[in-house]
């Protein structure tokens, strides 16, 4: 790589096979690794000093593109007076000259974010980066958007408060210096994650066993934050992923299906469960999904239970397939579903048969649900894009799929459904929003009377949140409704 330092670099890389992506200085020490699978994959990042490189490894790939352009600006910000009286300590011998440093020293000891109790049994929560020259962004956390930190004159130290629920859990990532280019607003708004990476002053991350800092999430979680069952890392699987390759005629691709049985889990055996869940990558990394399902049936929260992790692929095919797509669903009913009585030999009610996901896989577990219910029988769907709206001109502040419930007969689905308060409309989504949108589609099928649990968290879109989620929806589907 050239001498372009400070540059923003947008890349598109197709491959036919995983590959592997390294940022390395002269010295060839790593500086940044992206864990890419085949197809289509966006990356960023922004140089530095001279001499770094791109090292690409590949044992299989025999057709690989890497397409770069680049961008330069960057925006500074206006510094403000902070709210939290800790700061305002600093901020205040920064303006009179005094030694703001030794303060600064002591109160980054506590950890961050900040998190100072309110009388109100809320929380005040305030990000804290130092370092940045130009600019930082808030990645995550407690906003429906990015949000801009603010500099605190006289010094290095970026802020951003905020009000909470004492219940929040979240994660998030700080990006400093993210470049602020000329093009269009969703270019603009993934600029960010050239350079969004762990909070360096907060030592709780996630995915705890990841080492790259880019890859990695800091965690918040406050005293009243809901329990988790099966994520506190100490679930031992007694038996292991298998997996295998679907190729599909349907769709023209293939990806990879793992599945995992539950130690109580007996081929053939009456009262068991099969549950689905796309982005079946992330349900076993970010999640924990194989853990999670042990340990509900060991407790006998749920019954024992046929795990089933769907790959999307990569992010478009991701895109194309997850919203509303007929033959996304045709797959999994003639191909799957099929493939995996010839391998496992169990057979499964509609009743004992649950599809689960999160964003687009948890609209499209509830389309799905909705299209085939005489095989899709439960639907957990956490945090689900019911924006998304394939219609030429769809009504101002309607959803779609929450029509398509209210003018069908009420169907035999058993439906959990969850979105984080921070879920609000961002993003280009006109008025339509996650959070918003799960409150209308339980409404509806409340009215309809379907047997619908609903929580909201105090998260954003958010795996970290989403795993609690996951446990909660498979214990209240087999316990009465809320």
């Amino acid at each position: 790589m050239a001498d372009t330092s400070g540059q923003y670099w947008h890349g598109e890389l197709h491959s036919d096979s995983p590959v592997r992506l390294q940022l390395v200085d002269k010295h060839h020490n790593v500086l940044r690794e992206f864990p890419l699978q085949s197809g289509r994959q966006s990356l960023h990042l922004v140089s530095d000093p001279a001499g770094q490189q791109l090292l690409l490894h590949s044992q299989t790939a025999t057709k690989v593109q890497l397409t770069w352009r680049a961008k330069y600006p960057r925006i500074d910000q206006k510094s403000t007076a902070p709210d939290e009286p800790l700061l305002q300590r600093i901020a205040q011998s920064a303006q009179t000259g005094a030694d703001w440093r030794s303060a600064w020293i002591g109160l980054k000891q506590q950890g961050m974010p900040l998190k100072t109790a309110l009388s109100d049994g809320n929380y005040r929560v305030t990000f804290i980066y130092q370092g940045a020259k130009r600019n930082v962004r808030l990645l995550g956390g407690p906003s429906p958007d990015h949000d801009w930190l603010s500099p605190i004159a006289g010094t290095d130290l970026w802020y951003r408060s905020y009000i909470v629920p004492a219940s929040t859990r979240l994660s998030y990532k700080l990006a400093p210096d993210v470049p602020d280019i000329l093009a269009p607003a969703r270019a603009q708004r993934v600029a960010i994650l050239a350079t969004a990476q762990r909070d360096p002053l907060n030592s709780v991350v996630y995915p705890a066993d990841e080492t790259d800092p880019y890859q990695q999430s800091s965690v918040l979680v406050l005293p009243k934050a809901p329990a988790q069952p099966g994520s506190d890392g100490n679930i031992s699987l007694k038996g292991a992923v298998d997996s295998f390759i679907l190729s599909s005629k349907l769709l023209g691709n293939s990806r990879t299906i793992a599945v995992y049985h539950s130690s109580n889990f007996v081929k053939g055996k009456p009262g068991n469960i099969r549950l689905l869940a796309f982005d079946g990558p992330k349900y076993q990394r970010h999640i924990n999904t194989p853990a999670i399902v042990e340990y509900l049936s060991q407790q006998g929260l749920i019954p024992p239970v046929q795990l089933v992790l769907i790959d999307p692929i990569d992010n478009e095919t991701r895109a194309a397939e997850l919203p509303d797509n007929t033959n996304f669903g045709q797959m999994l009913t003639d191909e799957l579903l099929p493939l995996l009585q010839q391998k496992y030999g169990s057979r499964f009610a509609a009743a004992d048969t649950i599809l689960t996901g999160s964003s687009f896989g948890g609209l499209a577990a509830l389309q799905l649900a909705w299209r085939h219910p005489q095989i899709f029988g439960k639907v957990i769907a956490k945090s689900p894009s019911l924006w998304w709206d394939n219609r030429p001109q769809p009504p101002a502040g309607t959803y779609l799929l929450s029509e398509r419930f209210l003018a069908s007969e009420r169907l035999p689905l058993q439906v959990f459904i969850s979105a984080g308060i921070y879920e609000s409309t961002h993003g280009g989504q006109g008025d339509k929003g996650i959070l918003d949108g799960s409150r209308n589609l339980k409404d509806v099928l409340r009215a309809k009377g379907y047997q619908v649990t609903y929580r909201e968290y105090a998260a954003g879109h958010d795996y970290l949140a989403w795993r609690g989620a996951l446990a909660d929806g498979l214990i209240a589907l087999y316990s009465a409704a809320d």
